[in-house]
């Protein structure tokens, strides 16, 4: 009996052992668990701070980029507005040509700037220097009254191309 006894306490004091070594198994995988959830959270909120500070600075170049694209613009606008009202009596016949040309590829982009919203795939001044530029020319004021003679006369002179 009192062998049964003390077995019966040892299997009581081993059942007890191994419920405690549960108990902090458990607590133990709960601890883990909770730090991973930690560390993942963390993480998740550091890829947002990431996030959120590389939209900053892309909006940051965005501003930077806009107002370097208005700077330029502005610059264009001037020189073009220099260029319109430029008295060109006074010029030889080749820096009269080329004064009309680009007189007429102001009108011509200006134009098409008015007109609203373009539908091509570039922008009002990405069009080669000259393109289109009889449409809107004619009747001008060009120095010869009579438009441009083509690529000859600006290569050769006026006289060359008469």
């Amino acid at each position: 009996m009192k062998r049964e006894q003390e077995a019966a306490s040892l299997r009581e004091n081993i059942d007890a052992m191994v419920q405690s070594n549960e108990l902090m198994l458990l607590k133990s995988l709960e601890i883990k668990k909770e730090l991973v959830e930690k560390k993942a959270k963390e993480k998740q909120e550091k890829w947002k701070m990431l996030k959120e500070e590389g939209l900053r600075k892309a909006s940051i170049e965005e501003r930077k980029a806009r107002t370097s694209e208005n700077k330029s613009m502005s610059l264009l606008l001037a020189e073009e507005n220099k260029i319109m009202s430029m008295n060109h009596n006074d010029m030889e016949d080749l820096n009269q040509i080329w004064h009309d040309m680009a007189r007429g590829e102001i009108l011509n982009r200006r134009m098409v700037a008015s007109a609203g919203p373009c539908s091509s795939s570039g922008d009002v001044f990405s069009a080669p220097y000259g393109a289109n530029v009889d449409d809107f020319v004619a009747g001008v004021g060009t120095s010869d009254g009579g438009g441009f003679g083509g690529a000859d006369e600006l290569q050769y002179g006026l006289r060359g191309a008469e």
